[in-house]
């Protein structure tokens, strides 16, 4: 799993490539804990380049979702790939994520 992120006005965007699963999740809550830290509490998160997701992936995002809402901050997915949209609808995450098409529509959504 590669993470980079990057800044777009008040929106931190975490651009995920790869596999998102028990190696990758670790680094993942760091990238979100750090960004909380540095008072970016409005975070996209980019799945264009991830082909893989796996339980504990998800379970990473759920948590990742928790901590920032206690944060009082927004997160917000973009560009999901088939496999990966499938597999939300399939957990039903689709009610509790919210998720958008293309980047510029989920960087409008944010308040």
């Amino acid at each position: 799993m590669d993470i980079k992120t990057r800044k777009v006005s008040d929106v931190t965007i975490v651009d995920l490539s790869g596999k998102l699963d028990i190696n990758s999740s670790l680094s993942l809550k760091e990238c979100l804990n750090q960004a909380l830290m540095d008072k970016r509490k409005k975070i996209l998160i980019n799945l264009a380049d991830v082909d893989f997701i796996n339980s504990s992936g998800l379970g990473i995002l759920v948590s990742g979702l928790k901590m920032i809402r206690e944060e009082d901050g927004e997160l917000r997915f973009c560009n999901l790939q088939k496999y990966v949209r499938e597999l939300f609808e399939i957990s039903q995450l689709t009610k509790v994520f919210a998720i958008f098409s293309t980047e510029d529509e989920a960087l409008e959504s944010f308040t």
